[in-house]
């Protein structure tokens, strides 16, 4: 849908058949997620966003990804290997506020005080 919402964005109604949607799905998708878009889903997506002005575009784009649940986290790469039963330990993490939301994860390693 985001790609639909960005084609919308940038080409305005689908007037013929886009056979390629992977140069707009690099506008708003990771580069990862390109080569397996769906580029049937999106035409049939960006079909039913005709009529839809740029500016409406752009905000369905912000209120999609402002109802995912990670919306405004920061995504740290990190190595967790459990050592014992009650020994977690993660390694790459250099911010504390990051550190909250291991315990809500992992309950069952924080020890309790």
């Amino acid at each position: 849908m985001l790609t639909a919402l960005q084609a919308q964005l940038e080409l305005g109604d689908l007037e013929d058949i886009i056979h390629d949607y992977r140069p707009i799905a690099s506008h708003c998708l990771p580069a990862r997620m390109v080569p397996t878009l769906p580029c049937e889903g999106v035409q049939m997506h960006h079909q039913s966003l005709r009529g839809m002005t740029p500016s409406e575009a752009k905000q369905a784009f912000l209120n999609l990804i402002q109802s995912w649940p990670l919306h405004k986290a920061t995504i740290f790469d990190v190595m967790v290997c459990l050592i014992s039963n009650n020994l977690l330990a993660l390694q790459g993490i250099n911010e504390f506020t990051f550190w909250g939301k291991v315990c809500e994860i992992f309950p069952q390693f924080i020890e309790k005080i």
